[in-house]
């Protein structure tokens, strides 16, 4: 089993933001030469996200991260949700774009990816808010944008599917895994000092066995054949689900 790669990803990105907790955070991946990539929200009205300090200087902010070779997401569109049962990735029973109408989700697609471009910005991976989206959702990025890449699954290696390059999403805090590639989600405004030392930590050790994300699109590093994990997302996506209700039982 050869070692395990793992990419890391920074959600909820916008202006409302705790500054600090984002310099610091990229300052530590700058430090050992790693670009996550940044999943930025293009319209912000998560009640609890409008709570923090805005920053007027967000937009300059996003242009030079993307100047500077960091890789951007488009994050959803407003980051409101409503409760939903049904979801290509069944982690949470509330979504911004399940179960609704293809021609609502085109909509909110469309005015996201408006607002980005309007911004000189060019997202060439999608992340759903809360991980929740559906079949519609994939049809409207296909209709609506350029966007053919997914940071979200649950899987060993990158697979394609459904017209799109899934690149897995399984973890929440930095830890050793076994062989495989995976995805560790970070949300910067919510991350506390024990946080940023477990991250320091993982990243003095395993910095050497982190790729950039264009590495992985380009298979560069992929420790099993791809398609042999294609539709291995809902596999791993009931036994999360079955596991997450006895914990909750």
């Amino acid at each position: 089993m050869k070692s395990a790669r793992y990419l890391f990803r920074l959600d909820d990105a916008c202006p409302y933001q705790k500054k600090e907790n984002w310099k610091r955070v990229l300052s530590l991946f700058s430090s050992y030469f790693i670009k996550p990539l940044i999943a930025i929200i293009p319209d912000c009205q998560d009640p609890e996200l409008c709570m923090l300090p805005y920053q007027d200087d967000f937009w300059n902010k996003a242009r030079q991260w993307q100047a500077d070779g960091y890789p951007i997401a488009l994050h959803g569109y407003q980051h409101r949700f409503h409760k939903t049962k049904k979801s290509i990735i069944p982690l949470n029973a509330y979504s911004e774009f399940s179960e609704l109408p293809l021609e609502e989700q085109r909509t909110k697609i469309k005015k996201a990816w408006g607002i980005v471009k309007e911004q000189g910005l060019l997202p060439h991976y999608w992340v759903a808010p809360a991980h929740s989206f559906d079949a519609n959702t994939l049809l409207a990025l296909q209709e609506e944008t350029p966007i053919r890449i997914i940071s979200d699954g649950f899987a060993l290696a990158p697979f394609r599917w459904e017209g799109f390059l899934w690149i897995p999403q399984q973890l929440w805090h930095p830890r050793p895994m076994m062989g495989g590639t995976y995805t560790i989600c970070l949300h910067p405004n919510e991350m506390e000092e024990k946080d940023f030392l477990l991250l320091q930590r993982f990243l003095e050790r395993y910095h050497q066995s982190c790729p950039s994300w264009d590495e992985m699109v380009q298979n560069k590093y992929s420790n099993f054949p791809w398609r042999r994990w294609e539709h291995k997302l809902f596999m791993y996506a009931k036994i999360l689900k079955n596991k997450l209700k006895k914990r909750n039982n």
